[in-house]
């Protein structure tokens, strides 16, 4: 450290192989709340909002680490109602490591 600031070295997406240029990915992750939103013909409070984008978000990651979605979120809730905690989000499959 000689007294200069630190420089920040930036590589653009195209550069960078492995860096997709889109967010289509992330747009088909959201996908299922979107439509689900939709059929349900929106969400009538912001507190509906807020409660169906955790559920969603609890959803998709149990989904994506290969677990049962509503199995884990019953467990859950089961333990939560004997003990009065919840338990830890439980971590990634052994089939994905």
């Amino acid at each position: 450290m000689d007294g200069q600031p630190e420089t920040l070295s930036l590589q653009c997406p195209n550069q960078v192989q492995s860096v997709l240029q889109t967010n289509n990915l992330a747009e088909r992750m959201i996908r299922p709340a979107v439509i689900l939103r939709k059929n349900c013909q929106s969400n009538r409070s912001e507190k509906g909002a807020a409660v169906q984008a955790v559920l969603m978000s609890l959803y998709r990651t149990l989904k994506l680490r290969r677990h049962d979605p509503l199995a884990t979120i019953d467990s859950a809730l089961r333990a939560y109602l004997k003990t009065g905690q919840l338990p830890p989000l439980p971590i990634q499959s052994v089939a994905d490591e």
